[in-house]
């Protein structure tokens, strides 16, 4: 088992568990926002050929939630990008290219469980809320009432 699983608190497993089917079932254009105090975010967006998940980097976080350079090499050392301007990259960012395996998503969801509770500091998934949205005019829904989270 690798440390990124073990290291999920119980009150994350729900959020853990639930997010890997939430993901796999994202139409095109579809966005998730899950989001807390001080800017603290992580934003899922569907293109055409991949998932892109971003944390939100300092340029973004209030003052009190900056990322340290310890908090930074986690999510180095878990596989995010650090943010690019030059690659079009704001935040620190993970891509998964789609369609992939299911258990893809699920090493995905660990990453960014890990990162809202290790790294940026998030208590309990109660302290998030949820937006979400589908691009264009298909009037699409996103159905992510499995993750638990209030939309707000």
């Amino acid at each position: 088992m690798n440390s990124e699983v073990e290291s999920i608190p119980a009150e994350w497993s729900k959020l853990s568990e639930a997010l890997p089917r939430v993901l796999a079932r994202l139409p095109l254009g579809g966005n998730i926002v899950l989001s807390t105090s001080g800017n603290r975010y992580v934003q899922f967006i569907q293109f055409e050929t991949e998932l892109q998940s971003e944390i939100s980097c300092n340029d973004f976080l209030e003052v009190g939630y900056r990322l340290s350079a310890e908090e930074e090499y986690k999510l180095e050392s878990r596989g995010w990008t650090a943010p690019d301007v030059g690659l079009g990259y704001e935040n620190w960012t993970k891509l998964l290219v789609w369609p992939s395996h299911f258990d893809a998503y699920v090493e995905l969801s660990h990453a960014v469980v890990f990162a809202l509770n290790n790294v940026l500091n998030v208590r309990s998934p109660s302290d998030l809320r949820i937006r979400t949205w589908v691009n264009g005019d298909s009037g699409e829904v996103i159905d992510c009432r499995a993750l638990g989270i209030s939309h707000g």
